[in-house]
């Protein structure tokens, strides 16, 4: 189910809205062909709890403005050219800054959006949901006109599995995003050729450079627990410069904090798999999920510990905060 938002900008604000503004459709069209009829836009995709609240609505609100403010518009519509200084500009912050309306005016005006879609959604598709599933939702923001602002939004059930979740495989594949600290549509055309190596059974792609460095899932951040020269387990993570700060990462950081677990932003290395203690990776969808096998394209399998009793710790806890901190949406 598809809902388009157009808003009117004036005096640096985003609205009023009321629920004809929000209109919807049944498109019938998956969350990647959505992606792909519209031109590039900054996006995020969050999922619900008990079909009624957002996981860190909050965050996502901030990491889309933010990717809308920064995101590169010289090239808006498919296909798409990889332009080194284009990406350049956007990898240091050397571009223009776009400065429509305030984050203020659009955090408002997004859940504003979000409590008109969401009833609709369950009146009108609750018949596809499960027990346990919850609604993954996906919001799109192209570049506004000068009066008006349109904001995208896609609506589909997310499968959840009973917790905990089971350990899932990952393959050590395919080279680093070109913009990480944009949350940009055109990665979905980028990833294109690396995602034709996702195969049935493994759960993502983790991305590589020359050098071994692990950076983070195709669709997700990725964390491996070491033993420090002192043999104490430590989770470690890529620097955040060069991997998308999913919503979920600050998260984990806390949670570490909380427990008294070493955390560090270093690179995993792929020659170190086998010495690892376990991993994991986050999402929006996934929340949070244990590694069990790791493969390389060269046909390397590595089984991970069964179990590893601090990614269990961080899990638990990692859980019952986004539960914790979840916005509502309906009352």
């Amino acid at each position: 189910m598809e809902f388009t938002a157009t808003l009117a900008i004036k005096d640096h604000t985003l609205g009023p809205i009321t629920d004809s503004d929000v209109p919807w459709t049944q498109t019938g069209r998956s969350v990647k062909e959505f992606m792909e009829a519209h031109p590039r836009s900054a996006y995020t995709a969050m999922r619900t709890t008990g079909k009624k609240s957002m996981i860190n609505f909050n965050k996502h609100a901030k990491r889309l403005f933010d990717s809308y403010c920064d995101l590169d518009w010289s090239n808006s519509m498919p296909p798409y050219t990889l332009d080194p200084v284009a990406v350049h500009q956007e990898r240091t912050g050397g571009g223009t800054r776009l400065d429509v309306f305030s984050f203020a005016s659009f955090e408002v005006a997004l859940k504003r959006c979000l409590e008109i879609a969401l009833p609709q959604y369950l009146t009108h598709s609750a018949h596809l949901l499960q027990d346990l599933d919850e609604i993954r939702t996906t919001i799109m923001i192209p570049k506004a006109s000068s009066t008006s602002q349109r904001i995208l939004i896609h609506m589909e059930p997310q499968i959840c599995s009973p917790y905990p979740p089971k350990p899932c495989t990952v393959l050590i594949h395919g080279a680093p995003r070109p913009t990480p600290s944009v949350k940009d549509s055109k990665w979905v055309f980028d990833r294109k050729l690396i995602a034709s190596k996702l195969r049935a059974g493994v759960n993502d792609l983790i991305l590589t450079d020359l050098q071994g460095n692990l950076y983070e899932g195709m669709t997700s951040n990725f964390f491996a627990v070491i033993a420090l020269e002192d043999g104490t387990p430590a989770v470690i993570a890529a620097p955040k410069q060069f991997v998308l700060g999913g919503t979920i990462l600050d998260t984990v950081v806390g949670v570490c904090e909380e427990l008294g677990i070493p955390f560090r932003y270093e690179f995993p290395q792929k020659k170190d798999v086998r010495a690892w203690k376990g991993a994991f990776i986050t999402s929006s969808f996934r929340l949070i999920l244990p590694i069990g096998t790791v493969e390389t394209t060269d046909g390397d399998v590595v089984e991970l510990p069964p179990t590893c009793e601090m990614v269990d710790k961080i899990q638990s806890r990692v859980w019952e905060r986004l539960i914790e901190t979840a916005v509502p949406i309906l009352s």
